[in-house]
């Protein structure tokens, strides 16, 4: 395996651990060494979605959308469209309910404390 794929292995680690900075060093590490691997780049808009850094998690997002085939581009695959609507809809949940419709969404107890997943537990805000 390349060290990118390693980097980004590693990275999906950190992320299940909750050890976010690590895994964004990783997911930056792995895509210097390979900026074309979509994996790493995934995982790396996933932590940008975590640490609560949304404009960042949209525009990694909008890369991976247009790195897409373009027969691929009608049916953009769904780790792609969550990624974008979370980012856009965490930015400022209106109610407690819209807080609680994005949390149920998180797919690890580590998502649920991070600073993302943070914020939205306390109602909101910010952003």
């Amino acid at each position: 395996a390349s060290s990118s794929t390693l980097l980004s292995n590693r990275a999906a680690a950190y992320m299940m651990l909750g050890w976010w900075d690590q895994a964004q060093r990783d997911t930056r590490a792995a895509l210097r060494k390979d900026p074309d691997n979509q994996r790493a780049l995934e995982r790396h808009g996933r932590v940008l979605l975590a640490q609560d850094q949304l404009d960042d998690a949209l525009r990694v997002a909008a890369d991976l959308e247009a790195r897409l085939p373009e027969e691929q581009r009608k049916d953009i695959p769904l780790s792609i469209r969550r990624l974008r609507r979370l980012a856009g809809a965490a930015r400022e949940p209106q109610t407690l309910e819209a807080c609680r419709a994005l949390l149920s969404e998180f797919g690890s107890k580590a998502e649920l404390v991070s600073p993302l997943g943070f914020r939205l537990r306390r109602g909101g805000g910010g952003g």
